[in-house]
């Protein structure tokens, strides 16, 4: 049996309403917050701000416990380097960087977690992580 028909044979009505959740609440959020736009005020009858969309497609990721982007697509080399010191303030800016962080004495640099290599005749720098990604480099440059 392939994988995806096993998986939807396994729902049950817990794991629909647990994996249905967020999208309940984005429901719940947009009636909560009906009227109010990005733009201010909304239009007195109603309406849409009459100003002409630009996006024409909009990509959602939610990465949940995923890789962070230094480990996969942002090639820092100079973290090697600086492994283990402490984060300079004026990156900080006397800021509270998270509500994760709020409470740590030090704040040491990391690099990413495996070396980046070259992919492509272009020469992008990605993650291990991502080889099959790699493979299309030079469509992605």
């Amino acid at each position: 049996m392939h994988p995806l028909a096993a998986e939807s044979l396994a729902l049950t009505r817990r794991r629909f309403f647990g994996k249905s959740a967020q999208g309940l609440g984005v429901a719940a959020l947009t009636t909560l917050l009906h009227g109010e736009n990005a733009a201010g005020k909304s239009a007195p009858d109603g309406s849409f701000p009459n100003f002409a969309p630009r996006a024409k497609r909009v990509i959602y990721l939610l990465q949940g416990g995923a890789p962070s982007h230094v480990d996969l697509l942002d090639w820092k080399p100079g973290l090697y380097e600086k492994y283990g010191t402490q984060l300079p303030e004026s990156v900080r800016m006397g800021q509270r960087l998270t509500t994760m962080t709020a409470s740590q004495k030090s704040l040491p640099m990391l690099p990413a977690i495996r070396r980046f290599d070259r992919y492509g005749q272009c020469g992008r720098m990605l993650s291990p992580f991502l080889r099959h990604t790699g493979a299309l480099a030079d469509d992605l440059c």
